[in-house]
């Protein structure tokens, strides 16, 4: 799992302080520093919520495959919910 997080995308997010001085926005965890939204916990959390939906639209696929689209290839159904999507 942790090989995932290694390489899972990262949102840029952009923030601004008032003042003339240069700033660097961080979030400190676990001792170390990083920039909003990119803390292990939050990066994990975006992965699962990713995982979750691949999980349920690999589930509704094979449901569709044994189902009424049983005449379909599985790349024509794929094809079919990403039309959709």
């Amino acid at each position: 799992m942790i090989r995932y997080l290694l390489i899972f995308p990262m949102t840029a997010l952009l923030d601004a302080i008032s003042g003339a001085q240069a700033k660097l926005l961080l979030t400190e965890y676990d001792g170390k520093f990083y920039a909003p939204g990119t803390t292990p916990p939050e990066q994990f959390q975006r992965w699962d919520i990713c995982e979750d939906l691949a999980r349920q639209f690999s589930e509704k696929s094979l449901e569709s495959k044994a189902g009424k689209r049983a005449h379909m290839s599985e790349t024509e159904i794929l094809l079919q919910y990403y039309a959709r999507l």
